[in-house]
């Protein structure tokens, strides 16, 4: 029976005191009526009118029902299950599926459920509730196994469900980057595994990983980077072949050894148009492998049409100078073209209008200088040069006057200078340490600038514009002053970046050797040009796929962005996306998420290059469209790892409190569960409140009360 509180925002006299009151007013109002009616009918109507009356009142004190439902909810086992395809192997323990089967058809699982509540829960990419077990549950076509994310959804429905304790069922395998470990301690209950498969090296031959240049140009030589895993041979030869869109590109030997070896192989493509290219990675099979589908993985290229040229400008023959050329020489994707002003002209050639408009980039270093030509200045302030991204770095010998000349291609203002010199170190703030110019793609300390050598500064009063972005502060020893040292600026389309200071060589020559300092001048710089040469899409429509390869087991995710002509975003327009690929047509749309913002996937395609074409309208106005392309292939992950994982799933019980089994004896696992010490039922609060004074029923019995008894009056013939 469910339990009913009232409770009213008044003291408890006042209720009585009201009704006392209601009860004189109906008294005194059928004591004598007229005309005169019977004493039962007196009795009714002052009830009427009593009961009218305190409702009333009682509303007037904002009246709360409380209804309490108490339930025993008895302990709850959520059982979790790898649907993902490492399931499908067949090693030396036999099959995995079969083996799966096996246990959540045991006897044991289902003692579990004695006296208490299953729930049962397949993950692979993602998490699925499949209500009450049956074999046709399984599918083993996941392309991921997500262990950590199962716990998390797990975790959302816990408490609810009165989950005791967990079984988690599968080959330990996570082949997502989170920890399951740290989400399975979060969920506070002892999760008990169950490994499916040999802990033994399986007999296997495969591609381990592929890595390659993310953006190469065309007409350049793109080394390939292999890792070939090896276990159980010993002796044979096999051959490692690169074919780059569908043609052989380059092939090497290997003679594997006994026992689990790692050979690193290096191939070469040469690719020679731009686009999205697709290279795959073979190693020859076997006999007697675990599995062949991680024999081949594929990866991916942006190419580029060709070279970036670089116009790098210098004031005056110096360090600096020497640094920039050879770090930018050293790189295959930049065409450096190079003018040293001297006192009688630039050597190595004349400074052209047609350099500078040629160029997809312009470094002034050390520039201008006294020696600077009014032509020369005039020549980069053409409205067609300063639409190319300047980067700017300062020198011992630049003309601060004529600089301010530069005024609009640079980041910052001079507002003074001394020729007092300073040794400075550069400081980046947390906020800007993610900015892709300062940002180190290799893993160092949490603040890698920290670890280079000073260089030299000028004093002086520089400040930044209020539309640039201060990426770098000068640092006096322990002092961090909010003074601007790197600063960069984005407007209208154009950019430009400005290095306040000088000697950056020192951060190339004076580093430690060991360790990654010296390499941090040389990424610094790629970071900037790369940045500031990348292009803005300013289009009113853009139509993406989130990634540009997915692999051969998921379903191709779109993202959209729609804008009017003011750039601002339309959240109703309808986004059809047509794609062509190997097989035919496809075709798929796009919700609407808000803001101008659309998202939507289609089917799972088969691996090969595709190309889409996105239409854009809004009722029958066509907006737009736009066009794209990506690939579906490469190595799947479950694939890599053909060993059960032993040793996590022994650490995930170790850490919540339960208890590794081996899917070959669940002996004694039902019993186990049952000793947990909070494995009990648990009382059940549900509470519903009713604000009786806001409610339209209590308004319309207040109503209705006084209807009737208006209504046995004028029956009676009363006043």
């Amino acid at each position: 029976m469910p339990e009913l509180d009232l409770s009213l925002a008044l003291p408890l006299f006042m209720p009585l005191l009201a009704a006392i009151i209601a009860a004189a007013l109906s008294f005194a109002a059928y004591r004598s009526p007229v005309p005169p009616v019977s004493t039962p009918w007196r009795v009714i109507l002052g009830v009427l009118r009593w009961s009218a009356l305190m409702l009333v009142f009682l509303l007037i004190g904002e009246p709360l029902l409380s209804v309490v439902h108490r339930t025993h909810q008895p302990p709850g086992v959520a059982v979790l299950v790898d649907n993902s395809r490492s399931m499908t192997l067949t090693d030396g323990a036999g099959s995995r599926a079969d083996a799966e089967r096996r246990v959540l058809a045991s006897t044991e699982l289902r003692a579990v459920a004695g006296g208490a509540s299953a729930f049962w829960l397949l993950f692979d990419n993602r998490v699925r509730d499949i209500g009450t077990w049956s074999a046709d549950s399984l599918t083993l076509t996941g392309d991921r196994t997500d262990i950590a994310g199962a716990f998390r959804a797990l975790r959302e429905r816990s408490s609810a469900d009165n989950v005791r304790a967990v079984i988690l069922v599968t080959d330990g395998n996570a082949t997502t980057p989170e920890n399951p470990v740290y989400d399975a301690e979060a969920l506070a209950v002892p999760v008990f595994t169950v490994g499916i498969g040999d802990t033994a090296e399986q007999r296997d031959l495969a591609v381990r990983s592929v890595t390659t240049n993310a953006v190469a140009y065309a007409g350049t030589r793109v080394p390939v980077n292999v890792i070939v895993h090896s276990s159980g041979y010993g002796g044979e030869r096999v051959e490692v072949t690169l074919d780059h869109r569908g043609r052989p590109a380059d092939r090497a030997t290997i003679s594997v050894d006994a026992g689990t070896r790692e050979y690193r192989v290096t191939l070469f493509m040469a690719p020679d148009s731009a686009g999205v290219h697709r290279s795959t990675v073979s190693v020859s099979r076997l006999e007697g492998e675990v599995t062949h589908k991680n024999n081949t993985s594929v990866v991916f290229t942006r190419v580029l049409s060709g070279k970036l040229k670089i116009l790098l400008v210098a004031g005056s023959p110096g360090q600096d100078l020497a640094f920039l050329r050879h770090s930018l020489e050293a790189d295959p994707n930049f065409d450096v073209t190079t003018r040293v002003q001297m006192p009688d002209g630039f050597r190595e050639g004349h400074l052209t209008p047609e350099l500078f408009t040629s160029s997809d980039c312009v470094i002034l270093t050390g520039f201008p200088t006294a020696m600077t030509k009014d032509a020369d200045l005039q020549m980069l302030l053409r409205e067609d040069v300063q639409r190319k991204p300047f980067f700017v770095l300062l020198g011992r010998t630049v003309d601060h006057e004529r600089l301010r000349r530069l005024n609009p291609l640079l980041p910052f203002i001079v507002e003074s200078v001394l020729p007092n010199e300073l040794q400075v170190f550069m400081s980046v703030p947390e906020t800007r340490r993610m900015h892709p110019v300062v940002r180190f793609r290799s893993a160092g300390e949490m603040d890698d600038w920290s670890s280079l050598p000073p260089v030299f500064r000028l004093q002086g009063n520089f400040r930044s514009k209020p539309e640039s972005d201060v990426l770098g502060v000068v640092r006096l020893q322990t002092a961090t002053l909010n003074e601007p040292l790197l600063v960069v600026r984005r407007i209208a389309g154009r950019k430009s970046a400005a290095f306040l200071g000088y000697g950056i060589w020192r951060w190339k020559m004076l580093a430690p050797l060991d360790g990654t300092a010296a390499q941090r001048a040389d990424e610094f710089l790629g970071n900037a040009i790369r940045w500031l040469t990348s292009i803005e899409d300013e289009r009113r429509i853009r139509v993406r796929p989130v990634r540009e390869s997915f692999s051969a087991f998921e379903s191709v995710e779109f993202s959209g962005q729609v804008y009017d002509d003011s750039m601002e975003p339309l959240s109703e327009a309808d986004i059809t996306v047509v794609i062509n690929g190997p097989d035919g047509r496809t075709t798929t749309g796009l919700v609407p998420l808000g803001s101008g913002q659309y998202a939507g996937s289609a089917e799972i395609l088969p691996p090969g290059e595709y190309t889409f074409v996105a239409s854009v309208n809004m009722g029958t106005q066509r907006l737009g469209e736009d066009r794209g392309s990506f690939s579906v292939g490469g190595l799947n992950a479950e694939f890599l790892e053909t060993r059960m994982n032993r040793s996590l799933l022994e650490h995930l019980a170790f850490r919540t409190g339960g208890a590794y089994y081996d899917g070959r004896d669940l002996s004694g696992l039902a019993a186990r569960i049952r000793t947990v010490p909070d494995f009990v039922p648990r009382e059940r609060v549900e509470r519903t409140e009713t604000e009786l004074w806001n409610s339209a029923w209590t308004l319309g019995l207040a109503v209705c009360l006084l209807a009737c008894e208006w209504f046995f009056r004028k029956r009676l013939g009363m006043l």
